[in-house]
């Protein structure tokens, strides 16, 4: 299966991101920033692109512009996740190319609709690999947006129940 490619400069952010795209069957390589996703994609073309605005240096709207410019990119779908919820910002990605804009923080429901409307996901009703681990980061999702040290350490601690399910 192909990978995908996450572009975020917050790398709890982005490590957060692809353990949810993994939930989805969707692994994803992380980019910490637009200069390493820049190195990347001069040799990867990712099945598609979860892309943050706001970075320091080359933001994201011109990684997007870049994107849509690339030839063997071009086609690749984009899904804006930011912080950035203003109207005229919405309306610049889209108009630039993105199939999708989600304003963190991401839950994994939110994550599905977009990559199902984007075209990456059928839209057919999701079947969880883990959805013992699905229900405990869905309860314990808000962790991401007000601690996000806590929801990795859940995230980690959780991952080791998971592998052992005599240790419960």
């Amino acid at each position: 299966m192909t990978e995908g490619l996450i572009i975020d400069d917050n790398r709890q952010t982005a490590d957060a991101l692809q353990q949810m795209l993994g939930l989805l069957d969707l692994p994803a390589k992380v980019a910490y920033g637009s200069s390493p996703a820049m190195s990347l994609l001069a040799s990867f073309i990712p099945q598609f692109i979860c892309l943050d605005i706001n970075m320091p240096g080359v933001d994201g709207t011109e990684v997007l512009a870049f994107i849509r410019r690339e030839p063997r990119l071009m086609k690749v779908p984009v899904i804006i996740i930011t912080s950035d919820d203003q109207p005229e910002t919405r309306q610049q990605v889209m108009k630039s190319g993105a199939q999708a804009m989600i304003i963190k923080p991401v839950t994994i429901d939110i994550l599905e609709t977009a990559f199902k409307k984007a075209g990456v996901l059928p839209n057919k009703k999701r079947t969880l690999k883990r959805p013992l681990f699905c229900l405990m980061l869905r309860a314990t999702e808000y962790l991401q947006a007000e601690n996000s040290r806590v929801f990795q350490l859940y995230i980690i601690s959780h991952k080791m129940v998971l592998s052992n399910p005599f240790h419960l």
